[in-house]
């Protein structure tokens, strides 16, 4: 009697997703690429693990990767807050950051 496969597909599925993280490189194909890879992993430790309910470490699996992976988006895709800068040529600095001292005028 070893580890419950529902704790032990998760855990291989997260760790996937860290040890392939480079794939993200790729872009759109990475973002299809890498949850993909994460959930078939997950889902074949669990199954090796919990032999007699393949099925329901599967699909305990593939839920809480889609549950993680729509977090990550769902906070990733949240604005910045007032008066930060998420960066570019045409960003400029709030009104009043360069008369406070804090940010050094441009040559």
């Amino acid at each position: 009697m070893g580890p419950p496969g529902w704790l032990v597909g998760p855990a291989v599925a997260l760790a996937t997703l860290y040890i392939a993280r480079p794939l993200l490189a790729l872009g759109m194909f990475g973002l299809v690429l890498l949850p993909a890879a994460a959930i078939w992993a997950g889902a074949a430790a669990a199954a090796l693990v919990d032999a007699r309910q393949r099925l329901n470490t599967i699909v305990v699996v593939a839920t809480t990767m889609l549950v993680f992976l729509l977090s990550v988006i769902m906070l990733q895709s949240q604005p910045p807050p007032p008066g930060t800068s998420s960066g570019g040529p045409s960003v400029y600095a709030p009104p009043g950051a360069l008369r406070g001292g804090s940010v050094p005028p441009s040559r």
